[in-house]
């Protein structure tokens, strides 16, 4: 596997919200890590928190996910949602974080997402 030093370029390829890398020019890494497509899709509901270090801050959410690829990330790879319903990305944790940046199968629901999202919308403001 490809692991980018500080200042390499690499091509981003974004399944189903989450950027992976691939070695290339021009565009740097989101997240590192493996994507492939697999035989059966999984679609459902999700439950979970997320991490007060996060953009979207601490709170609890619904929403729903869609698996139409498998992504492995490298170890060390930081998770802003932990899962009580739903499978994520590995383990019952979604939402790879990095920096100010999530990439996720979760698709939060505005609903029950609200406080996440005013959160977000002030830390976009900093």
């Amino acid at each position: 596997m490809y692991t980018p030093e500080e200042g390499a370029t690499v091509a981003v390829g974004v399944i189903t919200g989450v950027a992976v890398g691939v070695a290339a020019r021009g565009v740097r890494v989101i997240f590192a890590g493996e994507a492939r497509m697999p035989a059966r899709r999984m679609l459902g509901y999700v439950v979970g928190t997320s991490a007060a270090m996060s953009p979207t801050g601490q709170a609890a959410f619904r929403g729903h996910e869609f698996h139409y690829s498998d992504v492995r990330l490298l170890p060390g790879t930081r998770y802003a949602y932990r899962l009580t319903r739903g499978s994520g990305i590995r383990d019952g944790l979604d939402g790879a974080l990095r920096d100010r940046t999530i990439g996720s199968y979760t698709h939060l629901h505005p609903v029950t997402s609200r406080g996440m999202l005013a959160h977000f919308v002030d830390c976009c403001r900093e």
